[in-house]
């Protein structure tokens, strides 16, 4: 479990983890606690002298939210891994499976969530990933967290989904990868603020994982950075062409998961307009990490604003509006193999 200044909310996962209905209470548990300032610390002390199977790491510095994930799977000693978040909540009535898949020793990697925010009837590998992007919501076979994996996943904290390079090696480098997918979530996802008063802002949790760190020496890169921008970068890390594609096309970080791609290129670009002040290296970022044939997509949405005539993006094309009534057509999914939804 991994943790920062969070220590209300802690103490209730922790509550959750130790429980008597928990099925977990007597597996080891290591909390890392990334030098918090809050009382955590005596906290986990106080945790820790009636649990003997709980250990606490307490580091001497902070060295960030996607760092200590990563020390997380490196610390991993035993045949699975599963790293929590310190402000989730469980339903352990799904547990029974995702046990009895754990037992059949068949599964390298074994999802705790089924569908999060959105719910696919049949999940495609794109799905998959957005799944795995919420870090508790996969157990991990840990020889699949190789020297080389690791490395990787280190090169890619500042991108926010470093923990994705493990789970799409396994579900699409590895060939042969077998997982397993509940059919409904044990982890609850919970987006409050510390005390508990109310739900994040979308603003707050975009810094969630800068936490601890000062604003003035924030690497630019590190500033800029959010979601969206993150996971297309990681996605590389996929080595068949076709099958990246499909992940990051599919992935989409945000609820309009299942309308036009065009409408999602409109959302990050107008969500880096609005939040990172249209950071030209996010733009950049972004769109020279989609796909070839989506390239063109991105870039009219970014231009949109500024372009002296209007720009239609639904149903895989892409049309330049003239005085509001003549379209010229210079996109259409369909020149690259596609099918325009609904036939």
């Amino acid at each position: 479990m991994v943790t920062y200044n969070r220590r209300r909310a802690l103490g209730h996962t922790l509550e959750r983890v130790l429980a008597g209905d928990s099925p977990v209470r007597d597996c080891e548990i290591t909390v890392l606690d990334n030098c918090s300032t809050d009382g955590t610390r005596e906290l986990l002390a106080s945790v820790a002298a009636g649990h003997p199977n709980l250990t606490a790491v307490n580091r001497r510095r902070n060295i960030g939210g996607n760092a200590n994930i990563v020390r997380a799977f490196e610390s991993a000693s035993r045949k699975y891994i599963w790293v929590l978040c310190d402000d989730d909540d469980f339903d352990w009535s799904q547990w029974p499976k995702v046990e009895e898949a754990l037992a059949s020793d068949a599964y390298d990697l074994v999802f705790t969530v089924s569908r999060i925010a959105r719910l696919a009837d049949s999940p495609d590998i794109g799905y998959l990933a957005f799944l795995a992007g919420f870090v508790p919501g996969c157990i991990y076979r840990t020889e699949h967290i190789t020297g080389d994996v690791l490395q990787n996943m280190y090169a890619m904290i500042h991108t926010w989904y470093p923990h994705c390079v493990l789970s799409l090696h396994i579900m699409c480098n590895l060939k042969g990868g077998v997982f397993f997918r509940p059919d409904c979530d044990v982890v609850i996802r919970k987006l409050e603020t510390e005390d508990g008063s109310r739900e994040m802002t979308q603003e707050e949790n975009d810094k969630t994982l800068l936490r601890g760190i000062s604003e003035s020496l924030l690497h630019p890169d590190m500033r800029r950075m959010f979601w969206h921008v993150g996971f297309v970068k990681v996605a590389q890390i996929v080595n068949d062409e076709a099958e990246r594609a499909k992940v990051i096309e599919r992935a989409r970080f945000n609820e309009d998961w299942a309308g036009d791609f065009g409408r999602y290129c409109e959302y990050v670009a107008n969500y880096n307009r609005e939040h990172f002040g249209g950071s030209v290296k996010n733009v950049f970022d972004f769109m020279l990490n989609l796909p070839k044939s989506k390239r063109l997509v991105f870039l009219m949405a970014v231009l949109r604003p500024w372009l002296p005539l209007f720009v239609e993006l639904r149903d895989g094309r892409v049309e330049l509006v003239l005085f509001w009534k003549a379209k010229i057509r210079v996109w259409d999914r369909r020149w690259f193999g596609g099918k325009a939804k609904g036939r």
